[in-house]
């Protein structure tokens, strides 16, 4: 792992919070309220977020849906968390089977 991802990932460590976001959601199937959970943690060059399917073609996939942005020098792990955050909550809001919970 690069220098500045093994300090990244050293401070997401040191900041004693699970590396998770919550997103509540309305399954727009059933109506029913539900939560999207999503892992963040640090790969090669990238910040990524291993999260719940948000399409039929996610959910029948044998792979783990995710997102990721890659990290540059530079970058603060709070601004990386905000992006993510972002592009979680943008796939949320083009996803056909849940409605974000704002």
């Amino acid at each position: 792992m690069l220098k500045f991802i093994e300090k990244l990932q050293q401070e997401l460590n040191e900041t004693g919070l699970m590396p998770v976001f919550e997103f509540k959601v309305i399954d727009t199937r059933t109506r029913e309220t539900d939560y999207i959970l999503c892992e963040v943690f640090f790969q090669r060059k990238s910040i990524i977020v291993h999260r719940d399917g948000l399409t039929l073609s996610e959910q029948g996939s044998k792979f783990i849906a995710s997102d990721s942005i890659v990290a540059f020098k530079g970058d603060s792990l709070d601004s990386l968390l905000e992006a993510l955050h972002e592009q979680v909550m943008y796939s949320i809001i083009e996803s056909p089977l849940y409605d974000l919970v704002e």
